[in-house]
């Protein structure tokens, strides 16, 4: 008995030990991810004294700076960059900043779109509205369509998206979708903004295809909503 006692204490102080082993890694692997991110910035700030702000962005990045990141991109006019800091970002002020950068440069089709996944909706569709007198109508309705799929990665709770859009311009918008031959998209924008009973009355009317991209656009929107509901 005396051993079978003694094997258990044994096992026990493995297991303390183990844990032991694993509480000092993970402390230096959190000190490493600490020293590896101060690492980061400095050679971000260092590419940037040497004047390479793409090298300089991309360890700002790595640092997890998106700040820096974003204000170097801009000092270099890096514009495809930038799309793709603000599209990736989970930062609402880094993506509103970047919408503002391109608006103030005339660049609407990337200002709307960034407003729209900073959750300023009602600005991004009307600047695209507003752009239509220097546009045509085709090209207007492809850049709304993009637009509506960008409000996938809006950062407004599900349930406030309906809320950040006049009733007057959903049906604006929705009616020059459905002027222009596209009622999938018009189903699409609706439906993302909780209109369901709108999106199906459409699906009736314009006997709209359900192929695998709608209905998996369709089953995703109606998961958020239920999402939604429950939090």
């Amino acid at each position: 008995n005396g051993m079978i006692g003694g094997g258990k204490n044994d096992d026990n102080n493995n297991n303390n030990n183990n844990k032991n082993d694993f509480r000092t890694n993970l402390k230096k692997l959190e000190q490493n991810k600490a020293l590896y991110k101060s690492a980061c910035f400095e050679m971000g700030m260092a590419y940037e004294e040497s004047e390479d702000p793409l090298e300089s962005v991309r360890f700002y990045q790595l640092a997890d700076a998106p700040h820096s990141a974003v204000r170097v991109a801009k000092e270099n006019s890096l514009d495809d960059l930038l799309i793709s800091l603000a599209m990736d970002s989970n930062s609402t002020e880094d993506v509103l900043e970047i919408a503002e950068y391109f608006e103030a440069a005339n660049q609407i089709d990337k200002s709307a779109k960034l407003y729209i996944k900073g959750g300023e909706l009602n600005k991004g569709f009307v600047s695209i509205l507003n752009f239509s007198a220097y546009t045509p109508e085709d090209t207007l309705v492809d850049l709304l369509e993009i637009c509506i799929e960008t409000l996938a990665f809006c950062k407004l709770p599900f349930h406030h998206i309906a809320e950040a859009l006049s009733k007057p311009l959903i049906s604006k918008l929705s009616n020059l979708m459905l002027k222009n031959n596209r009622p999938e998209k018009a189903v699409e924008f609706l439906a993302r903004i909780g209109d369901f009973d709108s999106a199906l009355d459409i699906l009736d009317q314009y006997d709209v295809d359900i192929n695998n991209q709608l209905m998996t656009i369709l089953d995703n929107i109606l998961k958020s909503a239920k999402n939604s509901q429950n939090n």
